[in-house]
């Protein structure tokens, strides 16, 4: 993983509406860069 994708290790975020649309690929975005992601 290169240093941009590697920013959110450790971190966790929460994506409200990350079920379909603009917050799904937020979620999937937080997710590839290493965060522990909730959606609610």
């Amino acid at each position: 993983m290169s240093e941009a994708q590697r920013r959110y290790i450790g971190k966790v975020v929460i994506v409200t509406g990350g079920a379909m649309g603009m917050g799904q690929a937020t979620a999937i975005a937080f997710g590839r860069e290493g965060a522990s992601v909730i959606v609610a």
